[in-house]
């Protein structure tokens, strides 16, 4: 479920209704792990920006950098803080990386846990 919904989230054409699926994914797996797992907020945090819906992004994307901080997981803290100020500009995690690899031929994304 958290595996579909950042893959829904960071797909360069999910604003709009696949936004909306991902953020119910996301939701649901949020609801069952009661809001306290890392995984889950950082892939919620995404589906909220995909569908427009920032200030949730941004709070969300805070939630998880504080449990990043407090597990001392530095690079993904660091990652979620560069996420965390596209939110504030009104920007998807989606079209920034679809811009980027529009601009770099070798862009690769690795996905992965610390």
């Amino acid at each position: 479920m958290n595996g579909i919904a950042w893959i829904l989230a960071t797909h360069s054409d999910s604003y709009g209704p696949t936004g909306n699926v991902a953020v119910g994914l996301a939701e649901r797996a949020a609801e069952l792990t009661q809001y306290r797992e890392l995984e889950i907020l950082d892939t919620l945090a995404p589906t909220y920006a995909a569908a427009g819906r920032f200030e949730r992004a941004t709070t969300t994307a805070q939630a998880a950098l504080s449990l990043a901080s407090a597990a001392k997981l530095d690079r993904r803290a660091n990652e979620i803080r560069r996420r965390l100020k596209l939110y504030k500009q009104g920007k998807t995690l989606s079209r920034t990386l679809a811009r980027y690899a529009d601009r770099n031929e070798n862009f690769v994304l690795v996905l992965g846990t610390d």
